[in-house]
């Protein structure tokens, strides 16, 4: 993400600098705010967006359920922190609601993918990611600490900043 402070550049400095990220294809989508505004959701939605990535350049294929049943818990996660105390039942029980499968059926899925990615992943990937919540020794996180070290990431705007 580019961000242009208008307010410390001049109007040919900004003009400049856009034409030469839409000439070099390193943008997509040019936000423009104005002052005072709030554009906390679009960022968000944009953050989650890259939630796919992640798994991905993690180890977890998309081919696997529990791919997109770990993008939906982190989603319901980000969305009401509030279910995420109660995350066996209330999380589990959205993912599998909108699945239309069960809570249990949505737990062996997500552990599955976790399995993978800490068997086959790519290690160094995962511990950037994960830090502190993973050693060689203690092995991989539970489904419970995976999501919400991912929703916090996620939350504070790391994945953007390093992808």
């Amino acid at each position: 993400m580019i961000k242009i402070d208008v307010s410390k550049n001049s109007k040919n400095t900004v003009i400049a600098m856009l034409s030469s990220a839409i000439e070099l294809d390193s943008c997509a989508e040019i936000w423009i705010k104005e002052k005072g505004e709030a554009i906390k959701t679009n960022e968000r939605k944009l953050k989650q967006e890259n939630i796919g990535d992640v798994l991905k350049r993690i180890g977890i294929p998309c081919h696997l359920l529990g791919y997109h049943y770990i993008q939906d818990a982190v989603r319901i996660s980000i969305s009401d922190p509030m279910k995420f105390s109660k995350f066996a039942t209330i999380v589990y029980g959205d993912v599998a609601s909108k699945n239309k499968t069960s809570s249990t059926r949505v737990e062996r899925a997500i552990r599955h993918a976790i399995d993978v990615a800490f068997k086959c992943g790519d290690i160094d990937e995962i511990y950037k990611l994960f830090g502190s919540s993973y050693s060689k020794n203690r092995g991989k996180p539970t489904n419970k600490e995976f999501i919400a070290t991912l929703t916090e990431l996620i939350k504070e705007g790391d994945m953007e900043d390093e992808y």
